[in-house]
């Protein structure tokens, strides 16, 4: 294998090239959650879809990535970001492959979600890559073309995906396919290897719980509004009731604080802790007491 040419002994050495490459992949990661919108119609006649599984389409992307994301991210910490990258970069191209030669509408969701979790390797990676290849006085600099990038990303897709849609709506996951074969092998030139600063465990259950936290929460903004849910007709519906409710030193009921601070400062976190588990008590948890 060539060796890299961001050695740690020169982490700054080409770095703007880098910046490309980091860049590139997140333009298709962010472009692939907004390009499939125009072709809707589309594969809804090939495949015979109805419109709710079409949605599912789109959500499934949203939803992994999301869920997906912090997890990944500590993975990355972990055992290195450029090998979390190029992981993830195959991913998403296998992910992209499969779901241009999906024959059903379930396939395609499923290979969806293959995609997006290839995505969520990436973007962690992205940014941690990018920060570190930059010296403190330019590192503003990379990160705001960084930040741009995404923005023309979610902004071109509804344009491109239209255009492919034109001639075929598979060409829409087609498109990244020599995206990835070019920037794998960039990635190995230009992207040296940096092993992590400090050693790392994995948390079994803060992974668990973050997962599933924000694919419940996710779900919910998603798929609730048709299932019934939306926005509670009175803004203090969600108020815990009066009877969680401590009593001051005048006797006088007052609310919980509901304030992270004070419950996430009682205890330091540990160096291993995906999401510290005191961040989930309940508000209203020391009233009983």
């Amino acid at each position: 294998m060539p060796e890299a040419i961001g050695q740690e002994q020169e982490p700054y050495r080409h770095k703007w090239l880098i910046l490309f490459t980091t860049s590139l992949a997140l333009f298709m990661l962010l472009l692939d959650a907004t390009v499939v919108n125009i072709s809707v119609p589309s594969f809804i006649g090939e495949l015979h879809a109805t419109l709710p599984q079409a949605e599912w389409v789109l959500n499934a992307y949203t939803l992994t990535f999301a869920a997906l994301l912090i997890s990944f991210g500590r993975l990355g910490d972990m055992y290195g970001h450029r090998r979390m990258f190029i992981l993830g970069m195959s991913i998403f191209g296998f992910g992209s492959l499969m779901c241009g030669l999906a024959p059903t509408i379930e396939t395609l969701i499923a290979f969806r979600v293959i995609q997006a979790s290839g995505s969520a390797f990436m973007l962690p990676a992205t940014l941690s890559i990018t920060t570190v290849s930059f010296p403190p006085e330019q590192r503003g600099r990379a990160l705001g073309v960084w930040g741009a990038v995404s923005g023309v990303a979610l902004g071109v897709g509804p344009a491109l995906g239209g255009f492919l849609t034109q001639y075929d709506w598979r060409y829409i996951f087609f498109i990244n396919l020599p995206v990835v074969l070019f920037a794998i092998p960039l990635t190995v030139l230009v992207i040296g290897v940096r092993k992590p600063t400090q050693r790392h465990r994995v948390d079994l259950i803060g992974v668990v719980l973050t997962v599933a936290c924000l694919t419940a929460f996710n779900y919910a903004m998603i798929g609730g509004r048709p299932r019934g849910g939306g926005i509670p007709s009175s803004s203090t519906s969600w108020w815990p009731p009066p009877s969680c409710w401590r009593s001051s030193s005048g006797g006088r009921a007052e609310p919980p604080n509901h304030s992270c601070g004070s419950i996430c400062s009682e205890t330091p976190p540990s160096p291993s802790a995906t999401s510290p588990l005191r961040c989930f008590c309940s508000p209203c948890s020391g009233c009983s007491s």
